[in-house]
């Protein structure tokens, strides 16, 4: 079964097979605007997968591996473009360095990660004077 589903505020389009979603699949914005695209070739989601906020900027883009788990680098955007975090994920879990910035694209955050777990803590960054 493939076609467009309305769910409350924005539409998708894709397939299902026994009641799952199957297949590539992109989501709408109720501006109509792309939200998401990816695939999801055994019910969940699996490899590359790009979000966008409804002014059509992206908002974040990653891989999913087989199990339907965040896998290997991701990077998230604020509105209007500028990096919000960027780091990586090993077996769905947090892994290595997570970097965050502030809108105004300051760097604000930046973490050390070991199996999901916070490790090691830089000290916070100061605003710019």
């Amino acid at each position: 079964m493939a076609g467009l589903v309305s769910r409350g505020r924005g539409a998708g389009h894709g397939a299902y097979a026994e009641g799952l979603p199957n297949g590539s699949w992109t989501t709408f914005h109720p501006n109509g605007r792309r939200a998401a695209l990816g695939d999801y070739p055994t019910g969940r989601r699996e490899g590359s997968w790009v979000e966008w906020h409804d002014n059509g900027r992206v908002a974040e883009e990653g891989w999913y591996y087989l199990d339907g788990q965040p896998i290997g680098p991701w990077t998230s955007r604020w509105p209007n473009g500028a990096r919000r975090s960027q780091g990586a994920y090993r077996n769905g879990k947090r892994a290595g360095t997570w970097t965050w910035w502030r809108a105004d694209g300051r760097p604000w955050l930046e973490r050390r990660y070991q199996d999901g777990r916070e490790v090691t803590r830089a000290p916070d960054r100061q605003p710019a004077p």
